[in-house]
């Protein structure tokens, strides 16, 4: 009986003694904060300003990872083959996809900035977990995808995205830190 009641104590010791847990309303709040965050970048960012967002950004977080938003958009909208418009011929496929190749690298430093302004706003992440953000590349069914990703996910360690943010790590450094993917 002695046992049990010093076994109690013990296991109530180490819970006490034991971080607190990042609760799930503090996460669901910190994560719609980077959501609006990054919905104002991608609305008033003159670089995205010609690509069309067709869904906005969504978090999870994952224990022991971090943070992962998802964004979808198109490169370069322009109409769906229709009654009004039948078929693109093989040249206009191939400026689409001109278009959208050169559009590939803004997106791709929007996404690195996007991820610190993420970073800053995810106070309840722990900065040895990582932020990721996955975006999803619309295309239409007709175009030509040679060199089109369907998927760019840059990703980094929040502690030196918010080194970013703050100064102490220069573009360049701060770049070397973000792995980017192509999928």
């Amino acid at each position: 009986m002695r046992m049990r009641i010093v076994l109690l104590m013990v296991l109530t010791a180490v819970a006490l003694a034991a971080e607190p847990a990042i609760t799930k309303p503090d996460v669901r709040d910190s994560l719609e904060t980077a959501e609006q965050a990054l919905s104002d970048r991608l609305r008033t960012n003159e670089a995205l300003s010609t690509m069309y967002v067709l869904w906005k950004p969504r978090g999870a977080y994952l224990e022991g990872y971090g943070a992962v938003f998802t964004i979808e958009l198109n490169l370069a909208p322009m109409a769906n083959v229709s009654p009004f418009q039948k078929a693109y011929n093989d040249e206009q496929k191939g400026q689409l996809n001109i278009r959208k190749r050169q559009r590939l690298e803004d997106l791709t430093e929007q996404a690195r900035e996007m991820l610190v302004e993420a970073a800053k706003q995810l106070s309840v992440v722990p900065e040895n977990e990582k932020v990721a953000l996955a975006v999803t590349l619309f295309h239409y069914n007709w175009e030509d995808l040679t060199d089109l990703p369907a998927q760019i996910v840059v990703q980094a360690p929040r502690s030196a995205l918010l080194a970013g943010a703050a100064g102490s790590l220069s573009k360049a450094e701060l770049k070397a830190q973000v792995q980017e993917r192509r999928f």
